[in-house]
């Protein structure tokens, strides 16, 4: 079946076939009535590539990096939790996949497969762990550190997930991820609000970890700015992929003058609505350092696990 699922697309159609209606509604479904969820995949027609001809190259080779860490490629895997709802293997099988693609891995705060089991199953292209600013800073704290212990590459921490407008689509067909598939991580407390948080909370943060820290979540050159002076080693453009609130930028716009003013030094990468290897390249030429993709591991978990990176 593999061999003849030759994109993104495919992957995305057999995946649906193979879940309940509720449960691809939690995968697809975006804020309200999902206009972020769409400029996502509008925004890479708003830009065409300029080909160059005559160039003399005779081999093309992908190799990138995360950070310092080498890699096969410029795509990372986003965080996405709650992932043995999909299959027994869950977060484990994304991460495997990885490895065996020579891919970064980032690991959701939501994972339900154990960090410990996460990190040894990690490859040379190394692991992230990404964390939601809960209220309990203590929770935050030991999180951090538990995955630092682990020798997670960096830490990710997702901004502006504070409030979540309603998903018309996911309030017409109810699916409660949280209580789906195995688990064998310790559980987390229930809530998180990130609204509490400031920017003297995140230097307090920066100043204790000892771990490069990235912060996702990224939408405007003032916050991208003030990211970039308060010593992140990375900044992470990001809507959430439309799943949190409605009419978000889409963030290719957003990406030029964002890398105008960080300068060429600082790391960026950027997610949302990425399914060809013509939306990376263009992410990559307007300034980005690496492109996340989220949904697409999902349809390809679903469909064959670990060898459906």
């Amino acid at each position: 079946m593999l061999d003849r699922l030759q994109s993104l697309a495919a992957f995305e159609e057999a995946a649906s076939a193979k879940m309940p209606r509720e449960q691809w509604e939690w995968v697809i479904g975006g804020a309200e009535s999902g206009r972020t969820l769409g400029r996502n995949r509008e925004q890479f027609a708003e830009f065409a590539l300029s080909a160059r001809i005559l160039t003399g190259v005779d081999s093309v080779m992908c190799d990138s990096s995360y950070l310092d860490v080498a890699t096969k490629s410029p795509v990372i895997a986003a965080p996405v939790g709650h992932m043995t709802q999909f299959n027994d293997e869950g977060e484990l099988a994304i991460v495997r996949g990885c490895a065996m693609a020579g891919a970064h891995c980032v690991v959701s705060m939501h994972t339900r497969r154990s960090l410990e089991t996460l990190s040894v199953a990690a490859g040379s292209s190394g692991w992230s762990y990404q964390v939601y600013l809960y209220s309990d800073f203590r929770t935050v704290a030991a999180q951090i550190q538990r995955a630092v212990n682990l020798g997670a590459t960096s830490i990710v921490i997702t901004s502006g997930s504070g409030h979540r407008s309603p998903s018309y689509r996911r309030q017409q067909f109810p699916w409660d991820a949280r209580r789906k598939g195995l688990r064998d991580e310790p559980q987390l407390p229930a809530s998180r609000n990130d609204r509490q948080w400031t920017w003297a909370d995140l230097e307090k943060l920066l100043s204790s970890v000892k771990c490069p820290i990235v912060l996702k979540g990224i939408q405007s050159v003032e916050d991208a700015k003030r990211a970039s002076s308060a010593g992140v080693s990375a900044i992470w453009l990001s809507n959430h992929g439309g799943r949190d609130t409605e009419t978000d930028h889409s963030l290719l716009q957003e990406l030029p003058p964002i890398r105008e003013a960080v300068g060429d030094a600082l790391p960026i990468v950027i997610d949302g609505g990425f399914r060809a290897g013509s939306d990376v390249a263009k992410a990559l030429l307007m300034g980005a350092t690496n492109v996340a993709v989220g949904r697409p591991i999902i349809h390809g978990s679903v469909v064959a696990g670990e060898r459906g990176r």
